[in-house]
């Protein structure tokens, strides 16, 4: 059996060019009217998506591995550095209020809000799956996620 395999032209339909390092994670806002990215460059950067303008940049002292925007409103924005850090943003204000979360003890790898809004989740390279309530960071819950895979 022979399969035909046609590619059909690929068109780029938006390009958000800001970044200087990479861009390593992706949020958009629940209406998709903007996308947020973070960076390998340290900074953390809101794109308008019709017009493909930056709206926004905020600069943090590590690389961002992961981010978060809160699926209800309030624009809070959660940011997983690599130096173990989490801030919390509140990115509607011309100064925005910050809290920093100092739980983990590796490069935070992951950050996924609940669709509520009340509360996230990161996951960190020190295998620690932490809960945390929404916006100021009280922990919620912690579990450790240590498993041995045995070769025979």
């Amino acid at each position: 059996m022979k399969v035909k395999i046609e590619f059909e032209k690929i068109f780029i339909f938006r390009q958000f060019q800001g970044h200087t390092d990479g861009a390593s994670c992706i949020d958009l806002t629940p209406d998709g009217l903007r996308v947020w990215t973070g960076g390998l460059d340290n900074t953390v950067r809101c794109w308008d998506v019709r017009e493909g303008r930056q709206l926004q940049q905020y600069e943090f002292d590590s690389q961002i591995f992961s981010l978060g925007y809160c699926p209800t409103g309030g624009d809070w924005l959660a940011v997983g550095m690599e130096h173990s850090l989490i801030d919390i943003l509140n990115v509607s204000s011309t100064k925005p209020d910050k809290y920093r979360l100092t739980l983990h003890e590796s490069c935070v790898l992951s950050l996924k809000f609940a669709h509520t809004g009340k509360w996230f989740v990161s996951t960190s390279k020190d295998n620690q799956l932490t809960g945390w309530k929404t916006p100021y960071g009280a922990k919620l819950f912690d579990v450790c996620e240590n498993f041995m895979i045995e070769e025979n």
